[in-house]
Formats: structure tokens, sequence, C-alpha cells
């Protein structure tokens, strides 16, 4: 028996994008995601589960010359990030920041704008190991050496989870200013 969605709970293209989806997936937004707040809560919670993965990966590669302790210091930063933004939009519920922290239209837009730097982080930390990763052995450096001789996986999955970050922000991005558009 199909749950049907509450149309006045939810938009309207909120409710065209959840017909789309499985029925499991529609039953869980319509109960949980009624809001453009809980929405964007769910969208940074796995944004966090993704830079705690790039933060892991990036322990593989710490050790190395030049990029290691930048790409470990790097993954620190888009995590601290996440929780930062969080804490910002929901600083009314759990009072960790002060009163000038409400979540105000500059409050906002702060935390959009740190977002976009942690986008544009996570596209760096991807276009330098997606260089790196390539591992071409005609070169003879032994610091090249030292860099492909058993970390190429490390480099992939490092390049891998930075452009999953880089893609999933540009792609909410889109999500929440459609969510918004509809909303105003």
């Amino acid at each position: 028996m199909p749950i049907q969605i509450q149309q006045y709970l939810l938009p309207h293209r909120i409710q065209e994008m959840l017909s789309c989806c499985p029925q499991s997936v529609a039953t869980y937004a319509t109960f949980h995601l009624d809001s453009i707040s809980k929405i964007i809560n769910h969208l940074l919670i796995l944004l966090l589960a993704l830079n705690v993965l790039l933060f892991l990966t990036s322990w593989n590669v710490s050790l190395l010359p030049n990029v290691g302790f930048s790409t470990v210091s790097a993954a620190f930063f888009l995590c601290f990030q996440t929780v930062c933004v969080w804490a910002m939009l929901n600083n009314h519920r759990i009072s960790a920041l002060p009163s000038s922290m409400d979540s105000s239209e500059f409050i906002i837009g702060v935390a959009l704008g740190i977002s976009i730097g942690g986008a544009v982080l996570s596209f760096v930390v991807s276009s330098t190991f997606g260089n790196i990763s390539k591992c071409n052995h005609s070169e003879s450096d032994p610091v090249y050496e030292y860099v492909c001789g058993g970390r190429r996986g490390s480099l992939a999955a490092v390049w891998f989870w930075s452009g999953l970050i880089f893609w999933y922000v540009r792609w909410s991005f889109t999500v929440r200013t459609s969510l918004i558009g509809t909303c105003s």
C-alpha cells in the first residue's frame, strides 16, 4: 500500500523530486524532511561523513613530501568547516555560539561562503592528487619513486573523496538554490 506524500508539508518542487524516488525514500522524506532546514541539515551530515572519509584516507599520504601534511590539514579544515556551518545554522537549537550568531541573512551568507571555500579547497586537493596518482614510472627522481612506490591506491583514494566532496557541494548548492527559490 503506497503512502501518499502530504502536500501541505512539502513544497511543490520537493514533491516532484520525491515522485521519482523509490517508495522507501519518499516515505522517509515525508516524515523527516518536511522543511528546508531539515533538508540542509541532512545534506550537511552527509557532507561531514564524506569529509571524515577524506580525513581518514589522507593519513595514508601524510608522510609524502610537499603534499602530505597539507592534505591532512585540508581534510581536517573541511571537517571543521562543516561542523561550523552546522553549528551556525542550528544555533537556535543548541546555543553553542553567541546570540549574535543566530540564523540571520548575514550568517546564512557566511555559511554559504564558507561552504564555497570548502568546495574550492576540495577541488584543489582533488586536482593535485588527480595528477600525482597517475604515477608515470618513466621518471627517475627519487622523490617521485617514493611517492609512487606503494601509495598509488592511497593517492587515488584522496583524489576520489576530495573530488566527490567538490561535486557533492556543487550539487547541494544547486538543490538548495532550487528549493529556496520555490519557497520564497
